[in-house]
């Protein structure tokens, strides 16, 4: 199944190399979560990140276990930060 995978801040250097810009389309197995997606394409794992599935932010604790379906968008932004 095809996801499109974007990502946010210097994020994006984390992406295959045929990306466009911050985003790309990536063939990934059926039923892939966000965590491996993210464990796949290198992000370490330490780092605190917001990870959104179309539109909706998907908590930490739901990275693992939240199955993707063709099409999804996911977005993996780092976090926001006040001044």
């Amino acid at each position: 199944m095809k996801i499109t995978v974007k990502a946010g801040g210097l994020l994006y250097e984390y992406l295959p190399p045929e990306r466009t810009a911050n985003r790309a389309t990536l063939e990934v197995a059926e039923a892939a979560t966000p965590a491996q997606i993210m464990r796949d394409l290198g992000f370490p794992a330490d780092a605190s990140y917001l990870v959104i599935v179309n539109g909706e932010l998907v908590p930490a604790e739901q990275r693992a276990k939240l199955q993707l379906a063709d099409g999804d968008q996911l977005s993996i932004n780092p976090p926001l930060k006040g001044g």
